[in-house]
Protein backbone atom coordinates (compact mmCIF):
# COMPACT_ATOMS: atom_id res chain seq x y z
CA UNK A 1 0.00 0.00 0.00
CA UNK A 2 3.14 2.75 1.32
CA UNK A 3 6.08 0.47 1.01
CA UNK A 4 6.86 -2.93 -1.16
CA UNK A 5 9.68 -3.96 0.92
CA UNK A 6 11.84 -2.64 3.94
CA UNK A 7 14.35 -4.92 2.70
CA UNK A 8 17.94 -4.26 5.64
CA UNK A 9 16.56 -1.26 6.72
CA UNK A 10 18.33 -0.37 9.76
CA UNK A 11 16.03 1.75 11.58
CA UNK A 12 12.66 2.78 9.92
CA UNK A 13 9.61 4.92 11.26
CA UNK A 14 6.51 5.20 9.36
CA UNK A 15 4.18 7.84 11.04
CA UNK A 16 0.07 9.07 10.10
CA UNK A 17 0.30 6.89 6.76
CA UNK A 18 -2.79 6.16 5.59
CA UNK A 19 -4.28 3.26 2.61
CA UNK A 20 -7.66 3.64 0.97
CA UNK A 21 -6.93 2.15 -2.30
CA UNK A 22 -7.47 -1.88 -3.07
CA UNK A 23 -4.98 -3.81 -3.57
CA UNK A 24 -4.45 -6.77 -5.15
CA UNK A 25 -1.73 -9.39 -6.00
CA UNK A 26 -0.44 -13.14 -5.67
CA UNK A 27 1.34 -13.22 -2.22
CA UNK A 28 2.82 -10.63 0.87
CA UNK A 29 0.47 -8.14 0.25
CA UNK A 30 -0.18 -4.93 3.37
CA UNK A 31 -1.89 -1.88 3.63
CA UNK A 32 1.25 -0.17 4.70
CA UNK A 33 4.33 -2.32 3.68
CA UNK A 34 4.16 -5.56 2.43
CA UNK A 35 7.27 -7.14 3.48
CA UNK A 36 10.07 -6.43 6.21
CA UNK A 37 12.75 -8.68 5.12
CA UNK A 38 16.12 -8.96 6.21
CA UNK A 39 17.73 -6.74 9.73
CA UNK A 40 16.32 -3.57 10.87
CA UNK A 41 14.04 -1.65 13.27
CA UNK A 42 10.40 -0.65 12.40
CA UNK A 43 8.26 1.39 14.25
CA UNK A 44 4.47 2.07 12.66
CA UNK A 45 2.28 4.29 14.57
CA UNK A 46 -1.09 6.13 13.96
CA UNK A 47 -1.38 3.96 10.69
CA UNK A 48 -4.45 3.15 8.79
CA UNK A 49 -5.51 0.88 5.88
CA UNK A 50 -8.92 1.20 4.78
CA UNK A 51 -8.66 -0.57 1.44
CA UNK A 52 -9.35 -3.79 1.10
CA UNK A 53 -6.90 -6.49 0.39
CA UNK A 54 -7.46 -9.61 -1.71
CA UNK A 55 -4.71 -12.13 -3.00
CA UNK A 56 -4.90 -15.07 -5.02
CA UNK A 57 -1.93 -17.00 -2.94
CA UNK A 58 -0.36 -16.55 0.65
CA UNK A 59 0.31 -13.99 2.93
CA UNK A 60 -1.63 -10.52 3.22
CA UNK A 61 -2.06 -8.20 6.40
CA UNK A 62 -3.86 -4.99 7.24
CA UNK A 63 -0.79 -2.96 8.08
CA UNK A 64 2.30 -5.70 7.10
CA UNK A 65 2.28 -8.41 4.89
CA UNK A 66 5.29 -10.65 6.54
CA UNK A 67 7.88 -9.93 8.85
CA UNK A 68 10.94 -11.58 8.98
CA UNK A 69 13.24 -13.30 11.79
CA UNK A 70 15.91 -10.68 12.25
CA UNK A 71 13.30 -7.90 12.71
CA UNK A 72 12.10 -5.59 15.78
CA UNK A 73 9.06 -4.06 14.64
CA UNK A 74 6.68 -1.75 16.80
CA UNK A 75 3.11 -0.90 15.72
CA UNK A 76 1.23 1.06 18.15
CA UNK A 77 -2.27 3.12 17.45
CA UNK A 78 -2.87 1.28 13.88
CA UNK A 79 -6.12 -0.06 12.69
CA UNK A 80 -7.14 -1.98 9.35
CA UNK A 81 -10.88 -1.86 8.31
CA UNK A 82 -10.33 -2.91 4.73
CA UNK A 83 -11.64 -6.52 3.74
CA UNK A 84 -8.48 -9.26 4.38
CA UNK A 85 -8.71 -12.46 1.97
CA UNK A 86 -5.70 -14.83 1.11
CA UNK A 87 -5.37 -18.69 0.60
CA UNK A 88 -3.55 -19.46 3.61
CA UNK A 89 -2.39 -16.66 6.49
CA UNK A 90 -4.53 -13.64 6.46
CA UNK A 91 -4.38 -10.93 9.36
CA UNK A 92 -6.05 -8.10 10.81
CA UNK A 93 -2.10 -5.84 11.51
CA UNK A 94 -0.34 -8.34 10.39
CA UNK A 95 -0.33 -11.43 7.87
CA UNK A 96 2.54 -13.46 9.20
CA UNK A 97 4.87 -12.58 12.17
CA UNK A 98 8.24 -14.19 12.19
CA UNK A 99 10.22 -11.41 13.96
CA UNK A 100 10.01 -9.89 17.11
CA UNK A 101 6.91 -7.41 17.26
CA UNK A 102 4.94 -5.78 19.93
CA UNK A 103 1.22 -4.39 18.98
CA UNK A 104 -0.35 -1.80 21.14
CA UNK A 105 -3.95 0.02 21.11
CA UNK A 106 -4.58 -1.35 17.36
CA UNK A 107 -7.36 -3.07 15.77
CA UNK A 108 -8.93 -4.63 13.15
CA UNK A 109 -12.66 -4.06 12.12
CA UNK A 110 -12.38 -5.41 8.42
CA UNK A 111 -13.38 -8.93 7.45
CA UNK A 112 -10.95 -11.38 7.29
CA UNK A 113 -11.48 -14.85 5.13
CA UNK A 114 -9.18 -17.89 3.98
CA UNK A 115 -9.78 -20.53 1.40
CA UNK A 116 -6.76 -22.48 1.11
CA UNK A 117 -6.34 -25.77 2.53
CA UNK A 118 -4.23 -24.82 5.60
CA UNK A 119 -5.29 -21.52 6.65
CA UNK A 120 -3.96 -19.44 9.37
CA UNK A 121 -6.00 -16.65 10.39
CA UNK A 122 -6.25 -13.90 13.12
CA UNK A 123 -8.11 -10.87 14.32
CA UNK A 124 -4.77 -9.29 14.91
CA UNK A 125 -1.84 -11.63 13.54
CA UNK A 126 -2.55 -14.88 11.52
CA UNK A 127 0.54 -16.78 13.24
CA UNK A 128 3.37 -15.76 14.99
CA UNK A 129 6.56 -17.33 14.76
CA UNK A 130 8.70 -15.30 17.84
CA UNK A 131 8.16 -13.49 20.68
CA UNK A 132 5.76 -11.02 20.43
CA UNK A 133 3.68 -8.74 22.45
CA UNK A 134 -0.35 -8.01 22.10
CA UNK A 135 -1.84 -5.32 23.99
CA UNK A 136 -5.17 -3.99 24.17
CA UNK A 137 -5.97 -4.78 20.35
CA UNK A 138 -9.48 -5.81 19.66
CA UNK A 139 -11.05 -7.32 16.78
CA UNK A 140 -14.43 -6.88 15.48
CA UNK A 141 -14.35 -7.98 11.86
CA UNK A 142 -15.57 -11.64 11.04
CA UNK A 143 -13.53 -14.21 10.28
CA UNK A 144 -14.52 -17.10 7.89
CA UNK A 145 -12.12 -19.71 7.07
CA UNK A 146 -13.81 -21.88 3.97
CA UNK A 147 -12.34 -24.92 2.02
CA UNK A 148 -10.36 -26.29 4.33
CA UNK A 149 -9.74 -30.04 3.86
CA UNK A 150 -6.86 -31.06 6.72
CA UNK A 151 -6.38 -28.06 9.68
CA UNK A 152 -7.56 -24.78 10.16
CA UNK A 153 -6.19 -22.34 12.85
CA UNK A 154 -8.49 -19.72 13.62
CA UNK A 155 -8.73 -17.33 16.36
CA UNK A 156 -10.07 -13.48 17.23
CA UNK A 157 -6.77 -12.37 18.15
CA UNK A 158 -4.47 -14.86 16.57
CA UNK A 159 -4.80 -18.26 15.14
CA UNK A 160 -1.74 -19.89 16.09
CA UNK A 161 1.07 -19.44 18.34
CA UNK A 162 4.44 -20.95 17.42
CA UNK A 163 6.55 -23.18 19.87
CA UNK A 164 10.07 -21.10 19.35
CA UNK A 165 9.07 -17.93 21.60
CA UNK A 166 6.61 -17.17 24.48
CA UNK A 167 3.70 -14.97 23.24
CA UNK A 168 2.18 -12.54 25.32
CA UNK A 169 -1.49 -11.27 25.07
CA UNK A 170 -3.14 -8.83 27.47
CA UNK A 171 -6.15 -6.34 27.60
CA UNK A 172 -7.51 -7.88 24.31
CA UNK A 173 -10.85 -8.59 23.19
CA UNK A 174 -12.70 -10.40 20.27
CA UNK A 175 -16.61 -9.56 18.79
CA UNK A 176 -16.18 -10.46 15.87
CA UNK A 177 -18.07 -13.79 14.32
CA UNK A 178 -16.11 -16.85 13.82
CA UNK A 179 -16.66 -19.70 11.24
CA UNK A 180 -14.78 -22.58 10.14
CA UNK A 181 -15.93 -25.16 7.38
CA UNK A 182 -13.19 -28.00 8.00
CA UNK A 183 -13.41 -31.17 7.60
CA UNK A 184 -9.89 -31.75 8.97
CA UNK A 185 -8.88 -30.80 12.48
CA UNK A 186 -9.94 -27.06 13.23
CA UNK A 187 -8.29 -25.32 16.06
CA UNK A 188 -10.74 -22.23 16.78
CA UNK A 189 -10.29 -19.82 19.72
CA UNK A 190 -12.05 -16.42 20.47
CA UNK A 191 -8.81 -15.46 21.50
CA UNK A 192 -5.95 -17.97 20.09
CA UNK A 193 -7.02 -20.94 18.13
CA UNK A 194 -3.74 -23.16 19.23
CA UNK A 195 -0.99 -21.88 21.79
CA UNK A 196 1.85 -24.03 20.91
CA UNK A 197 4.16 -22.57 23.73
CA UNK A 198 3.58 -24.27 27.19
CA UNK A 199 4.88 -20.84 28.08
CA UNK A 200 2.66 -18.28 26.49
CA UNK A 201 0.96 -15.43 28.54
CA UNK A 202 -2.82 -14.26 28.07
CA UNK A 203 -4.01 -12.33 30.01
CA UNK A 204 -7.55 -10.02 31.22
CA UNK A 205 -8.62 -11.17 27.53
CA UNK A 206 -12.13 -12.36 26.58
CA UNK A 207 -14.42 -13.14 23.92
CA UNK A 208 -18.17 -12.64 23.45
CA UNK A 209 -19.33 -15.73 23.99
CA UNK A 210 -22.13 -17.34 20.74
CA UNK A 211 -19.77 -15.75 18.35
CA UNK A 212 -18.24 -19.19 17.40
CA UNK A 213 -19.80 -21.35 14.92
CA UNK A 214 -18.09 -24.67 12.93
CA UNK A 215 -18.86 -27.20 10.30
CA UNK A 216 -17.48 -30.59 10.14
CA UNK A 217 -15.34 -31.46 12.86
CA UNK A 218 -13.39 -29.71 15.40
CA UNK A 219 -10.93 -30.87 17.49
Amino acid sequence: GIIGSSWDTKELNIVKCNNEGNITGNTGMGGIIADTSGEGILQIKECSNKGDINISDNICGGIIGSTADDNNITILSCYNTGNIKASTYAGGIIGWSHGKALIENSYNSGNIETNGSYPYAGGIVSYIDEKTEIKSCYNTGSINATESIAYAYIGGITGETGYSNTVYISDCYNIGKIKVDCPGNAYVGGIVGDSSNSSDNILNCFNIKNKISQENYMK
